[in-house]
């Protein structure tokens, strides 16, 4: 009788093992998901602020572009504007030359 006691001791022991690893394994579980979750969030929220930076380097290059073109306008403009005047000058100092 006494065997048959330890025997049912035995068993009550392993089931009532078995049903704590079972939970704690459920548990394990569900940190490993709301890891993973957590995670896929943060790549998520990461991967959009990457999107937004590059969105911005985009634009601010393109202001960059813009008033590049337009300096170099204005400096071809400005360089004209000289190569005209230097030769009206020249000219002027020809004619007044050529009038003596």
């Amino acid at each position: 009788m006494k065997k048959i006691i330890w025997a049912l001791v035995v068993v009550a022991a392993v089931g009532a093992l078995m049903l704590s690893a079972t939970a704690c394994g459920k548990k394990a579980q569900e940190a490993a998901g709301d890891a993973v979750e957590s995670a896929g969030e943060a790549v998520e929220a990461s991967a959009e602020e990457v999107k937004e930076t590059a969105g911005e380097v985009v634009d601010a290059a393109g202001e960059m572009a813009e008033d590049a073109k337009q300096a170099t306008g204005e400096v071809i403009e400005d360089a004209g504007e000289a190569i005209e005047e230097a030769g009206e000058a020249l000219q002027e100092e020809e004619e007044e030359e050529g009038g003596r």
